[in-house]
């Protein structure tokens, strides 16, 4: 099986730009209000869940400490035209 997978994974060609230089502390307080967010605008606000997990998203961005046009762009682009991470593939090996 890793034989056959071995051909899918291509080392990316430049690493992708960082959208924040936040520690683990603030990343895991954004984790928190981005997920509360969401909890509250969807039980007591009675958002539209799609809505209310834009709207925890951006959240997140924000107390992460990522620039306002940055979490629109990353919301607004589709995945496709986003450079992947380290590897292209994922791998059952985990290299």
């Amino acid at each position: 099986m890793r034989m056959m997978l071995a051909h899918l994974a291509v080392p990316a060609a430049d690493a992708p730009e960082k959208l924040t230089n936040a520690g683990q502390g603030q990343l895991l307080i954004a984790a928190v209000l981005g997920i509360a967010a969401v909890v509250l605008l969807i039980s007591w606000a009675k958002f539209h869940p799609f809505l209310a997990l834009i709207l925890g998203a951006a959240v997140m961005g924000f107390t992460a400490g990522v620039k306002p046009a940055a979490v629109v762009d990353s919301a607004s682009s589709p995945a496709s035209a986003r450079p992947p991470g380290r590897w292209a593939c994922w791998s059952p090996s985990g290299r």
